[in-house]
This record gives structure tokens, sequence and C-alpha cells, in this order.
């Protein structure tokens, strides 16, 4: 006896139920179900109230960070829209924590909770007794951590966002990547709540966060930095190059506010702010594009970025120890020095992967 064809309702409706690393997998079955993925997110993502954190500081808790439900699709685009639930207020803060901010979709807490149950009983140096820090096995071990952490790292996860305030006054700015956009403001602190944490000077409000479905699934247990990202608002960009270009700017940092702002805009040609302000600084690029940039260009992804202590702590400004050329270096040299060791020994990590849900048919959309 046949399975029977299922509409495409029924099929959204089942892949709701599903993490949302398995709903993108049935994606790839073939062109039609790309829009039937899309709606089962929507509905998953309602149903589940899945929520999207922002946390500035590294040590935030709950009480500190702004959550954010999906409150619409647009198909056309692709995009889904979060904004801030009812019970989250705008929180206040020490203003180094701005440049520490994290934007996280909740569901990738359980999926890197379950990542690290499974390495926990595969590990495969398990010894009752103590390591030495410069011994054989702290080696082998540090090389596993690695192999694990470059394995499964995507930025999303473990990326750090910079909101610069200016004091005494309001300022809206735009933070994003290639397929998501947060918009928010931040101000003074009441006179009345400063009394009470005096270094809390600075509020933050969320006013949303725009995503394309890639930048959901990113950092769920399947990462893999080879799955495509895409873009958000392309047609915007595309028409953005070409203005940019007739202006006689070459290149310009995508997602600095400047350029969000614009993007989310309707304007149909540059204004006089935006193209002066990338006159003005060369393109709009922060510390962290920079950084970045010149990675690239040496061969080295911009993720290394983000694996290294001492440079997440330069790109917030919470270090000025070093100089711009110095992290560069240091960097540089230490990718080096573990692309040398690989080549001797490189650890060999198997990490399953998700088995299949179902084995039925499903007929084309009703």
């Amino acid at each position: 006896m046949a399975p029977p064809v299922l509409s495409s309702d029924v099929v959204q409706i089942i892949l709701s139920h599903l993490p949302v690393r398995y709903i993108y997998a049935f994606r790839r079955v073939n062109r039609e179900w790309y829009s039937v993925f899309e709606h089962a997110l929507m509905r998953h993502l309602l149903e589940w109230e899945s929520q999207i954190i922002v946390k500035p500081g590294e040590k935030a808790t709950q009480a500190d960070s702004i959550a954010l439900k999906c409150v619409a699709y647009d198909p056309p685009s692709g995009i889904f829209t979060f904004k801030p639930t009812i019970k989250s207020q705008p929180i206040s803060c020490a203003p180094k924590y701005l440049k520490q901010l994290k934007i996280l979709f909740k569901e990738w807490d359980q999926e890197i909770e379950s990542i690290s149950q499974r390495i926990r009983r595969n590990e495969p140096w398990r010894s009752a007794e103590s390591v030495e820090p410069d011994s054989e096995m702290a080696q082998h071990l540090r090389d596993h951590a690695r192999a694990l952490l470059v394995g499964r790292y995507v930025d999303s996860s473990m990326k750090e966002y910079q909101i610069y305030e200016k004091p005494e006054e309001e300022t809206v700015t735009y933070l994003g990547d290639e397929d998501m956009i947060l918009k928010c403001y931040t101000r003074p602190v009441e006179a009345m709540l400063l009394r009470q944490s005096p270094e809390k000077t600075v509020a933050l409000e969320i006013e949303y966060i725009k995503v394309r479905s890639s930048w959901i699934v990113s950092g769920t247990s399947n990462q893999n930095a080879a799955i495509p990202r895409y873009q958000i608002y392309p047609e915007r960009y595309t028409l953005l190059n070409e203005l940019t270009a007739e202006a006689g700017i070459s290149d310009y940092n995508h997602y600095s506010s400047t350029v969000l702002q614009w993007i989310t805009s309707n304007h149909s040609k540059l204004d006089q702010e935006t193209l002066q302000r990338l006159k003005d600084t060369n393109g709009d690029f922060t510390t962290c594009e920079k950084l970045a940039k010149e990675l690239e260009a040496r061969g080295i992804t911009r993720r290394c970025m983000w694996q290294h202590g001492f440079s997440r702590r330069f790109i917030s400004g919470l270090d000025t120890s070093m100089t711009f050329e110095q992290v560069l270096e240091r960097i540089v040299n230490s990718e080096k020095q573990l692309e040398n060791r690989d080549t001797n020994q490189t650890p060999v990590v198997t990490i399953k992967p998700p088995a299949k849900f179902f084995d039925w048919k499903f007929g084309k959309s009703s």
C-alpha cells in the first residue's frame, strides 16, 4: 500500500514540532519544499514561543537581558521579525557591557548542551588521574577541544557586538550581519534608578530584530560554516552598491549602523548624511571589520577573532594593552602554530549525524 500524499499544511504542522535543525534539513528535498520549510519554521517559532535573547556583557543574567519573540514573517523577503515580549522592559547597564553584546536564539543553548553531553560521553582520553599542563595528554586534550570548536563553530553563537552610546543623549543604533539586523536605542538612566545602581548609567531598549532563516539555524547543533547565509534585503544592497560606486566609494562596511539605517529605509538615493559619513570614515569600518579584512587578506577566516579571548577583549575595548598590529600578529602566529601541529597529528572527531525521523513520501502542495 502506497504512503498517503500529504498536503502542504499537514507537512508544515508535522515539521513545526521538530527542532529547527531538522526543519532546516527538509528544505533540501527540492525547490518546492523551500517555502514549506520557512512556513513550518514560522509555525515552530509561534508554537514553541521561541525567543531571541539580547545579553549585554558575558555574565548577564536573565534579569539583565531582553527577550524577543517572533511576531511576523514576510514570505517575499524571507524575513522573520522579532519584537520584545510584554514582560521585557528596557534594561540598565554599565557602558562597557554594551561593547560585549550577544544576540542569541534561545534554542541554541539547548543544542550546545546536547553537544557538551555528547562530547563527555565520547571523550577519547578519559582518565581518573590529574593531567599535567605541559604533558602530552594535555596537548591531546587541547587539540581535541580545538577540533570540536572549529568543527562546530559559527559566528552567530560566539560573536560580540558593540554599541557606542553618546553620554547625555538618546542614540539610535543598528547592528547586524549578512542575515540579521537589530535596531535599538540607548539613553541616560533616570536619576532615581541611577541612585540605586550608580554604575548602570545607560538604558538599552530594543525595537526589533529582523532575521533570515539561515540565522535562526546557524547556531544549532548542525553548526557548519559551509551552510549558506542568506543576504537580508539583497535588492537594497544591490542599489546601495550602485549608488556608492557612482559617488566614488569603492568599499564600505555593509553592516555599520549608518549603512543598516539606509538599508531599512525607503530611500532610493544616497542621502547627504550617509554619503558624508562613508566618505569621512573611508567606508565606516569598525575595529572588528578592519581586523576581519586583514585576517582574510592573509587567508585566515574571520571567525578566528572570536576563538581567542585576547582578540575579543581588544575588539570590545576592554583590553588596551595591545595595538591593532600586535593583535593581528598574535592571531596569525597562533593559527600558524596550530596548522603546523595539525600537520603532524590531527585528532579525529566523529560526531554522529542526526537520526532520520521520517520515511514518508510527501506529495506536492495542495
